[in-house]
């Protein structure tokens, strides 16, 4: 990238990685997208049965089949969407996560405007996103938001969004065409279930809750064509919260249940497409229930190596043990051979934390230790 110019957040759709950036100045600020590949996507050396022309150096070269070089692939950057800084359609200001969503839309987490914008992926390769929507403005009420820096999409097409500084995270709903966004519930805030113990070294108050991690065993690579997401049946989720402000790592367990209101005509005889009609203008009501799993991190100032200082991101990585190592790990354990791991992007400490996550039970007063 450019001088000036931080990458802040990526995502993958199918074959198309997408990366949204932010900078000083005139830099830009926006969303690019890249291919994996051997050659240029844009721009593919011309073959034939005899000869390869390969560009070297801004020289074509004729390359015979039978000494043909082997390209190294590589990440190719194909569009941008985006431009200098600023807050009308079609502009972003320090965007930072971005998460794909199973209707096949991007949302980005616009932190300057206070808002989460949805873009549609360009049809073919070289062609940039489009613009579809925004939500949101500064403010701490429902459908507003104070610098959100992150959020994820569960396999359902639930958004969780985190609120930065409003300290909190929230949950929406994405229609499907995109244009609207709808407060569902508080997973964690002031009022969110899980918010807080009374203990402060294990506090588990968010106070700027900066990226999110979340794991469902339902969710399945997304290709970038459109498609309704896995069962609305219920979900235990695990979502992990990297908080700048407490320099913490925390884990909840999330209980996500799905209700619909009975249509007032479901059980009465009429016409089929009145009835179909009413049926798809039925309510749902959502109940998210968030528990803390586990703490990590004593806070600023970070004096010890088991501190963080301004954690910035984490991921989940699955690691495959040895027989010998997972027998010490966990002797009893079926899956004892497959090892969970939390990356940690550990920003003022300038490093990445390798932490081990283990089976926990969620926090009880009996049982109140991370």
């Amino acid at each position: 990238f450019d001088v000036g110019t931080e990458p802040t957040g990526v995502c993958v759709l199918g074959e198309r990685i997408f990366v949204c950036v932010q900078g000083f100045g005139a830099t830009q600020h926006g969303v690019h997208e890249f291919r994996w590949a051997d050659v240029d996507p844009l721009n593919p050396p011309l073959t034939n049965e005899k000869t390869k022309k390969v560009e070297k150096g801004g020289k074509a070269k004729d390359i015979p089949q039978e000494t043909q070089e082997i390209l190294e692939p590589k990440l190719w950057p194909v569009s941008f969407f985006g431009g200098k800084a600023g807050c009308e359609e079609g502009s972003f200001a320090y965007p930072h996560g971005l998460a794909a969503h199973p209707t096949g839309f991007l949302l980005i987490a616009d932190s300057g405007n206070h808002r989460v914008v949805v873009l549609r992926p360009g049809a073919n390769i070289g062609d940039p996103c489009s613009w579809v929507s925004c939500f949101g403005s500064e403010g701490s009420e429902e459908g507003h938001f104070s610098s959100p820096r992150d959020l994820a999409v569960d396999s359902a097409g639930l958004v969780y969004i985190a609120d930065t500084m409003n300290g909190r995270v929230s949950v929406y709903t994405l229609s499907p065409s995109g244009l609207a966004l709808d407060f569902v519930a508080l997973a964690l805030g002031p009022q969110g279930a899980g918010y807080r113990v009374d203990d402060p070294k294990r506090c588990s108050a968010l106070v700027t809750p900066w990226a999110l991690d979340l794991e469902d065993e339902n969710s399945t690579p997304l290709t970038g064509e459109p498609s309704e997401g896995a069962s609305k049946g219920p979900r235990s989720l695990k979502l992990t919260v990297a908080d700048t402000g407490s320099s913490r790592l925390h884990v909840f367990a999330l209980e996500v249940k799905e209700e619909r209101a009975a249509s007032q005509t479901e059980d009465e005889e009429g016409d089929d497409d009145q009835s179909e009609k009413e049926a798809d203008e039925t309510e749902t009501t959502f109940h998210i229930t968030a528990t803390q799993l586990s703490s990590y991190g004593v806070g600023v100032p970070a004096s010890s190596p088991e501190s963080l200082d301004c954690p910035k991101g984490s991921c989940v990585l699955v690691m495959h043990a040895s027989p010998e190592t997972a027998e010490e790990a966990q002797p009893e354990t079926p899956s004892a051979s497959v090892l969970k791991r939390v990356v940690v992007v550990d920003s003022q400490n300038h490093g990445i934390a390798l932490l081990g996550l283990e089976t926990a039970s969620p926090r009880t007063p009996e049982n109140d230790e991370p």
